[in-house]
């Protein structure tokens, strides 16, 4: 017998399949359910509802972009602060490029109330991550900056907000192009001469 935690995880799985294969356009209830070779009913013991099942999958992608973003921030027991920032902006360019699919789930609006405050708050994290790292490099006098809440969500944002446009909008992405104009950004914005 499949416990409980691991059925819900195939099903994320069977959705995700569906929107890399279908787009998210082709999400339906049935669809993850054949993916996952259970019945219909199945799917909804665990989602009630499709917006349920997106707003799931908006909130693992979160928490897999939040896991690797703590797990490249613990680099900075290094000292090599310029460095640890390279790297986690690169790891976030390569894993939103190589999870296209990712994007388009967390272009769509669709969700239900409790999906989208633990949207929410999977971005508060990830924020809040950023703004310790900011003020630690800021105290230890690596990085110049005046407000580092603010610089943290800008930077966030514009990172995110960049990507999402390339992978959704533009037929061709140059990767080193995006990793090089996103460090140079980041570099000036924390004010590295």
């Amino acid at each position: 017998m499949v416990a409980r935690g691991d059925r819900r995880e195939e099903l994320l799985d069977a959705a995700e399949g569906v929107v890399e294969d279908e787009g998210v356009a082709g999400l339906t209830i049935d669809r993850v359910a054949a993916r996952a070779g259970v019945a219909k009913g199945t799917v909804y013991l665990y989602f009630a509802s499709k917006e349920q099942l997106v707003g799931a999958l908006k909130a693992r992608c979160l928490e897999e972009m939040t896991a690797m973003v703590v797990a490249g921030l613990a680099d900075l027991e290094s000292g090599d602060w310029w460095g640890t920032a390279d790297a986690v902006v690169e790891a976030v360019i390569d894993y939103d490029l190589s999870h296209r699919w990712v994007i388009a789930v967390m272009a769509t609006e669709t969700g239900d109330e409790e999906s989208k405050q633990v949207y929410r708050e999977a971005t508060g994290q990830m924020l809040d991550l950023l703004i310790a790292a900011i003020r630690q490099g800021a105290a230890e006098g690596v990085f110049e900056v005046d407000d580092p809440e603010t610089t943290a969500t800008l930077l966030y944002f514009a990172l995110e907000g960049t990507l999402h446009h390339t992978i959704l909008y533009e037929a061709d992405v140059d990767r080193d192009r995006l990793v090089s104009s996103a460090r140079a950004l980041i570099h000036r914005a924390l004010g590295d001469d």
